[in-house]
C-alpha cells in the first residue's frame, strides 16, 4: 500500500511540471526572431490572442520601416530558442524575458539585439521598429517607426 500511494504522488508532481518547448532555427542574413510564451499557442482567451496580435503587428511595422532593406521574419511560441548564425550557436531563454513576448535580431557577425515586452505586448510595436534603427540604422524606424 505504501508503495502505491508513492507512486501516484511522484506521478502528479510529474505531471504539475511544465514542459520546456525548445525551438532551433537558423538567421543565415538579417533576421527578426519573434517569439510568444509556448503556453499561449493555440489559446483563444482575450489576453493570448492580443499578445501574439501585438506581436505580428510589431513585425508588420518593422517590416514596413525597414524597407528597402531584405531582412527575414520568423515567428516561434518558444521558452527557449537555439538560433544558429554563421558558425555560432546562441541559446535564448526567452520564456524568461519580461512577459514572454519579444523578438531577437540578428545580423551574422554581429551581436544579436533581443527586446521583449515588460508592460505589455503593444510596446513591442514601439520596441521593436526602435531596435532595428539601432541595429540597422534605417531611418523609417527611428522612434518607432
Amino acid at each position: 500500500m505504501g508503495i502505491g500511494l508513492a507512486l501516484s504522488v511522484s506521478l502528479h508532481v510529474a505531471a504539475a511540471i511544465p514542459r520546456l518547448v525548445e525551438k532551433k532555427t537558423t538567421a543565415s542574413g538579417p533576421t527578426i526572431i519573434a517569439f510568444a510564451p509556448s503556453e499561449v499557442e493555440g489559446q483563444m482567451d482575450d489576453g493570448s490572442i492580443e499578445g501574439v496580435a501585438h506581436t505580428q503587428y510589431a513585425m508588420q511595422d518593422t517590416a514596413k520601416c525597414l524597407s528597402p532593406k531584405k531582412v527575414t521574419f520568423q515567428f516561434w511560441f518558444a521558452d527557449r530558442l537555439v538560433v544558429r548564425s554563421g558558425n555560432k550557436t546562441t541559446t535564448f531563454e526567452v520564456g524568461k524575458l519580461g512577459q514572454g513576448f519579444g523578438a531577437i535580431l540578428i545580423e551574422p557577425g554581429r551581436p544579436p539585439k533581443v527586446v521583449y515586452s515588460t508592460d505589455g505586448p503593444s510596446t513591442l510595436q514601439f520596441l521593436l521598429p526602435q531596435a532595428a534603427f539601432e541595429l540597422w540604422h534605417a531611418k523609417g524606424c527611428k522612434d518607432g517607426g
